[in-house]
């Protein structure tokens, strides 16, 4: 019986898979060029900016912002930007790889031009492990 109590503790103080920060970083060195940082905390709060250089035609951008999540499932969250309306149910995987996770989340508009992204960023997104 102890034991199964124990069990229950230990799953109860469990550190959130998602918590930290997060980056498009894939060691490419593209990060200097277009990348995206966000950082989901314990509060239910995060921060996040994505950005890039752009060229002549297209020209850049630099976004930044709050948020707050809420975990509703076990691969599942509820994220809205700070000064929007707008409340997004997010199932989101994990892998690991090479020494570090990553996380992506279905993007039906960019999975037809083969891309893996997180959220509103159309990157992946990794932390160290």
């Amino acid at each position: 019986m102890s034991i199964k109590l124990f069990d229950n503790i230990k799953q109860l103080i469990k550190k959130d898979e998602l918590l930290g920060e997060w980056n498009s970083d894939d060691g490419s060195g593209f990060m200097m060029i277009m990348g995206s940082w966000m950082k989901i905390k314990f509060n239910g709060t995060g921060k996040f900016e994505s950005w890039s250089e752009g060229d002549d035609e297209t020209g850049g951008y630099n976004h930044s912002g709050e948020f707050d999540w809420k975990r509703i499932g076990q691969n599942k969250i509820r994220i809205q930007e700070k000064g929007s309306s707008k409340i997004e149910e997010i199932e989101y995987v994990l892998k690991k790889q090479n020494g570090r996770i990553e996380l992506t989340s279905g993007q039906p508009e960019l999975e037809k031009f083969e891309i893996n992204a997180f959220w509103n960023f159309a990157q992946i997104m990794f932390k160290k492990q």
